[in-house]
Formats: structure tokens, sequence, C-alpha cells
């Protein structure tokens, strides 16, 4: 006949040996992990998961270490009683043990001191034990308010052996050692919030304004710089045209040629009086013959009367011939 939370008395402590199996020690299950750690509860089939922050360790390989081993309490007989067997994984098999504290305080963790041998020092837990850590839980009997069932706290964790922490993304130290890659010093397991840490110092190119693009570079395609030739120490690749025909000796490098000077206009020839008469009576035998109306009159039908001898011409200038056909 199992033994009733009722009968339990407060202040009543309870020690149990085990080896970690799973554990959330360094921080409480909050937010989006407790609501996962709710589901999960759920799916094993579990009637009353734990709906509020809390902090929680497995143990495997468990013996409940009574103060007298020949007349074990009513409280470490309870504990007992919640043992249990592992069904499946790689701990098939093995007497278990799991516990959830709900208290809002992490449980204080206690490691053996190397300058005080047989003596204890608290460790703070920069995350959580690694599997297969023994230690010792210390448990103790508490009263929730009015409710007449007592419950069972997690109060201290006290380590049997140097501290190991959980290794993130499965890392075995020991078993990497047994194919010839030694870790040296501790592994970090970052978490997504350092992540996004970790990206703000390298933000990308689209990040900067067009100004901060650094120099010696261009923009490609996507809009990304790329260093352009002989930037950065990158040797300048030649064109095409330059593999394809190559010089066979170095140009000289020739200087800039001085624009030719633009010649100023020509100044139109000034009439002489008689070439200005003789322009004047064309245009009035130009006038008279179409007045006439005789079809086929043009200005080399009217006689043009001769220059003074030594005077010059309308065809003696440059130009002048077009300007007095055009009337």
């Amino acid at each position: 006949m199992s033994i009733p939370a009722e009968r339990l008395r407060e202040g009543q402590q309870i020690l149990v040996r085990g080896k970690v199996s799973f554990s959330r020690l360094a921080q409480l299950v909050d937010g989006d992990a407790l609501l996962r750690s709710i589901e999960q509860a759920k799916q094993r089939g579990q009637l009353y998961p734990t709906k509020v922050p809390h902090t929680t360790v497995n143990l495997v390989d468990v013996q409940v270490l009574a103060a007298n081993p020949a007349a074990p309490t009513t409280e470490e007989q309870f504990v007992q009683e919640k043992t249990y067997t592992v069904k499946s994984g790689d701990n098939a098999g093995k007497t278990g043990y799991s516990l959830d504290n709900k208290s809002a305080y992490l449980p204080t963790v206690l490691e053996m001191d190397p300058e005080n041998p047989g003596q204890y020092r608290q460790l703070v837990l920069e995350r959580d034990l690694a599997s297969g850590i023994e230690v010792t839980l210390v448990l103790q009997v508490f009263k929730n308010g009015d409710y007449e069932k007592r419950g069972i706290g997690l109060q201290q964790i006290v380590l049997s052996e140097p501290v190991r922490y959980f290794a993130s993304a499965g890392l075995d130290v020991p078993a990497l050692a047994a194919r010839g890659i030694v870790v040296n010093g501790p592994i970090r397991a970052i978490a997504g919030a350092d992540s996004t840490a970790v990206a703000a110092a390298f933000p990308s190119n689209d990040a900067y304004p067009e100004a901060a693009v650094p120099a010696n570079s261009q923009a490609d395609s996507h809009g990304y710089a790329v260093p352009t030739a002989g930037a950065q120490g990158i040797v300048p690749v030649p064109s095409l045209s330059a593999q394809a025909f190559p010089l066979s000796a170095p140009v000289a490098v020739l200087a800039p040629v001085a624009a030719a000077p633009v010649a100023a206009p020509v100044a139109a020839p000034v009439e002489t009086p008689q070439q200005q008469i003789a322009r004047l009576q064309q245009q009035i035998a130009e006038q008279a013959a179409a007045q006439n109306g005789s079809g086929g009159g043009s200005p080399f039908d009217a006689p043009v009367p001769s220059a003074p001898v030594g005077a010059a011409g309308p065809w003696d200038v440059p130009g002048q011939a077009a300007a007095a056909y055009q009337g």
C-alpha cells in the first residue's frame, strides 16, 4: 500500500543518489520551453504536467540513502515508491527518479572544495550538467498553503565528482578522444540570443548606406560591394583584348594634344559703289522682265554693265557670284 502525501512530515530531508540523465537546473523552464514541456508530458500520458516555471532533474541508477537503512523513515519510503523502471532508450531497465521543483529559485549546487578536502562549496552552474555525472539530491518536505498533501522540493544538488557540463550538438569528449580527437578546454554552448549578436557584429552590405561602401570597391549586380582590381592586394586581371593582342613593345605615354584654335569667321567683302550700282541695275531688269510676262526671262537676259577697268567685279570676290545669282 502506497504512502499518502498527507502523512509526510514537513521539514524532513531525503537523500537520493544517482546519475543525471536529463536536467534543467541552470535556469527555469519557462516561456516556450515550458509550453514544450507541457506538451511532451501530455504525449507521455502524464495527467498533471507542471504548468508553472520550474527546474527539473531526472536520475538513473537511483538509490534512496536512508539515514538508518534498517528503519527508513516514512518520507524515505515515500520517495522510494516514486522511483520507476526506465522502459526505453539507452537507460532502459535502470531505476529512475524524476522531480520538478516549482520554486522560483534555482536549487543550490555544491561541489567538492579542492582546497579543503572533505568539504563542499557552492557552484553557480554555467549551464546544465552533463549526462552521467553522479549527484546526490537533497529533498525536503514542505506544506503548500492550507493543503494537507505535502510536497517534495529540491533544496541542494551535491556533486560526487568534478563538474561536467552538457555539451550542445551531442559533443562527447571521451568518445572523441578515443578516436584521436582531443578537445582542449571547455565547450561553450551558444544560445540563440547570442547568435543574433554575432550576426549584428557582421551585418550584410545591405545594412550600409551607399556612402559607407568601402573605398576601392564597386557594387555587383546584386548590390553587394566587391573590391576593384588592384585593391587590397588583388592582382588586376588584364582585359580580354589585352590577352588576345599582347603588345610587343611598351607604348609611350603621349602628352595630351592641345586643341587647334578655331579660325575666326572671315568678314564678308564690302561692295564698291560700282558693284552696288551694277547689282541694283540687275535687280531692276529682273523685275521688269517678270512684269512683261516673257515667261523665259532670267537675270542672265538683262545686260550687265561692265565695270570700270581695274575695278573688281562681282565674280572676282569669292562668294559674290552666288550672291548675285540668288538676287
